[in-house]
């Protein structure tokens, strides 16, 4: 079982990967529609690549900002049901609440591994790009064993958990 503070750590790792790639993932896009939009004003013909690439990043940033916005607290969730619940059993939601998201985005992971098998025994391409699309795919189960690891670190400690709404600095 992982101590407290090496949970910490891990968590800090985790969010410092997740920011740079979503950072790069941004910069990125705006790198190749920028270069696409000016080769387009001043050429007359930009770059036929950029906007499925552009695309592309956009999907690293989709995928690892689920990351983010668990770290933050920020995350979209349902708040309708929050006082259904007796206050007596906040401990111990605490605690599941966390482990069910973990296990949810284990099963997402399962299922995008064999996404990607497929696609890769199939041999799909891009059709603009006309590369390979699982290594583009490979994203998906990443991303989402990274949030199941987030979610089942805040289940084994459930202070370290942000504060919904409250975004940390």
């Amino acid at each position: 079982m992982l101590s407290k503070i090496a949970t910490e750590k891990l968590l800090a790792c985790l969010t410092k990967l997740e920011s740079l790639c979503c950072i790069s993932g941004l910069g990125l896009m705006a790198l190749l529609l920028f270069a696409d939009v000016l080769l387009r004003t001043l050429l007359g013909n930009g770059l036929p690549w950029a906007q499925q690439s552009a695309v592309y990043a956009n999907i690293l940033v989709a995928m690892f900002g689920i990351g983010l916005a668990a770290a933050s607290g920020a995350h979209l969730r349902p708040r309708f049901a929050d006082n259904w619940l007796p206050t007596t059993w906040q401990p111990a939601l605490a605690v599941l609440q966390p482990l069910v998201t973990a296990v949810i985005f284990f099963l997402f992971a399962l299922l995008a591994i064999q996404l990607v098998a497929e696609s890769y025994q199939l041999a799909e391409r891009s059709t603009v790009l006309q590369t390979p699309v699982w290594p583009m795919q490979c994203l998906l189960p990443l991303a989402f064993l990274q949030a199941a690891l987030r979610y089942g670190l805040y289940a084994l400690h459930p202070s370290l958990q942000p504060i919904v709404g409250l975004v940390q600095e």
